[in-house]
This record gives C-alpha cells, structure tokens and sequence, in this order.
C-alpha cells in the first residue's frame, strides 16, 4: 500500500485522523508522526534495528543533571537549569545537518565568553559519553542514524506549514524521500481553500481565567448550541485546566481533544491527600478527616470492607 506521511511535530494524531474523518477525507495508509518517529520509522522499514533505548527529554535532563554537578560553572545549578541546558544543546545540534561535534567544538570554541562556552562542551562531551555507556539514543542521534543509513521511502511525505522544522529534520525528510515530499497548509488536507471562516471569536484579556469567563459567558449569553462551539486554545498546558474547572463549577458538558492533567483524576487526588496526611499533616486527625471525606475517597467501600 502506498502511504502518505505527515511529518508535524507536536500535531496530535488520533485528532488530526478523527477530524479529518469528520470531513470525509480517507485516512487509509495514513500517518502523522515527528521528526524522530520518522527516523525510527525508516530505520525499521530498511531493516535496522536500533539496540539503544531511547533518551526522551526526561532522561537527558537527568543525563546532564548528574553530570553538571562535576563542572565548575554549573556546580549550584537545579535541575531545572539542567533541563534548560539540554533544550538549548538539543536546539543547537537540530541546527547542525552533519559533523555535529566538530562543528559543535568549532562554534563554541570562538563564541563571546570563553569560560562558559568551554563549560558547555565539556557538558556536550560528557552527555555523548553517557548516551554510549548507559546504551541510549536520543532523538537528535536517531534523525542523524536514519538520515545516514535509512534507504528511500516510496511514500508521499508532506510537510506542513503550521509545523515548523529543524534543519536536521528537514535534511532528514530531503534525504528519506530523494528530494521528493510536499509543503502544504494544514487546510488543504481538507481540501479546502485559505478563505476566512464564518462564526469564528478571538479573544484575549488579562488572564487566561477571564478569557475563558468570557468564552462561556459569550456562549450562554447568545443562545448558542454547546455541540456546535469549538474553542480553540493556544497553550495546551494551561488552559484545559481553567475550562476543566469552569466547567465543574457550572455543570456544563465539556470534550478535550488535548486531555486533561493526570492530577485531576481522583486516584491522583487521593495520593495527594495521602501524601499530605502522612507529612505536614502529621498522621493527625483534621488531614485524615480531610482524605477520608474527600470527594475522590469512596467511603462506602471503606465501610464494606
């Protein structure tokens, strides 16, 4: 079967299916994938196997957390800056299409401050190091790997617009598909033109808590059918909670296609409570009381057993 790939990082796949299902646009031999599960993807179909486990961005931060404890510059720092400091050496090596240590040596090497560009390397010699030894991988490794030794795909690879691309994903895409992939807008896998659309509000105010007072204010207020409202967010991280509790708070039936943090689910309530009860609550009776009567804590159970 001849696939079609769309390469979109950060894009949400099963979203991106049902709602091109929604449009009647066949979805068959389709796939939506990042820069680094297409570089997986190629390996397997040329018939590599990668033995490495994979470093996602968790493990390089603690990767690079043990290791920055060694380094002068870097001695007092949390974990937090080791975070920092992983995503700046991943946008630095995403720049760099091959040669990616010696050019990486080369460019720090002659940058403005000497002293930390030096501590930087030092913290990129290090990190390759613990990748080898500890038989890990990470993403930036894999595009490199399958850029390398990954035959051509027959498939028809899009790129989207919306989407942007680092330049070894790109050089990755260039080399997988010989040159042969597409750049589209993401309306036109709808096969719809870039003309305006109708019913669409934008707003923004100070605070994200009263933009989405607005929303629903808005929606109540003019009468409109709760199954026919999108709303469209601009950070996923933030926003889903605040309409979450709205929602609650005023028994309005909502849908995430984003999903909602793990912490508001009742077991993860519980270990809160727990946690809480068991340290500043000092096993006492008012955080018990607090668990127990809880709305995430089945008493009924409780007395059964």
């Amino acid at each position: 079967m001849f696939e079609k790939i769309i390469i979109a990082p950060s894009a949400n796949e099963a979203e991106l299916l049902r709602t091109l299902a929604v449009f009647n646009i066949n979805s068959l031999g389709l796939r939506v994938m990042d820069g680094v599960k297409f570089a997986e993807y190629s390996l397997m179909r040329s018939g590599i196997a990668v033995t490495e486990k994979y470093a996602d961005s968790s493990i390089q931060s603690a990767l690079i957390y043990n290791i920055i404890s060694d380094i002068p510059q870097f001695m007092s720092s949390s974990f937090v800056d080791a975070q920092n400091i992983s995503a700046t050496l991943n946008t630095a090596r995403s720049l760099i299409l091959e040669n990616e240590s010696e050019i990486l040596h080369n460019n720090l090497s002659n940058g403005e401050f000497p002293d930390n560009s030096a501590a930087l390397i030092a913290v990129y010699d290090k990190y390759i190091d613990s990748l080898f030894s500890e038989k890990l991988i990470d993403g930036i490794q894999l595009i490199r790997r399958a850029a390398e030794n990954a035959v051509t795909l027959n498939a028809d690879v899009i790129i989207l617009e919306e989407f942007p691309l680092t330049p070894a994903e790109l050089y990755l895409i260039n080399k997988i598909s010989n040159g042969n992939y597409r750049k589209m807008h993401i309306y036109e896998l709808f096969s719809s033109s870039g003309k305006s659309l109708d019913n669409i509000n934008i707003t923004a105010a100070y605070g994200e808590i009263n933009e989405i007072e607005y929303i629903i204010s808005h929606i109540y207020e003019n009468g409109l059918s709760l199954d026919t409202c999108t709303i469209a967010i601009t950070d996923t991280s933030k926003y889903p909670q605040f309409i979450s509790e709205i929602a609650n708070q005023y028994e309005i039936p909502i849908t995430f296609g984003c999903g909602l943090p793990i912490s508001n689910a009742y077991p993860a309530q519980l270990l809160r409570y727990y946690y809480d009860w068991k340290n500043i609550g000092y096993c006492a009776t008012d955080a018990l009381n607090k668990m127990i009567f809880s709305i995430c804590f089945d008493r009924n159970i409780l007395l059964e057993t």
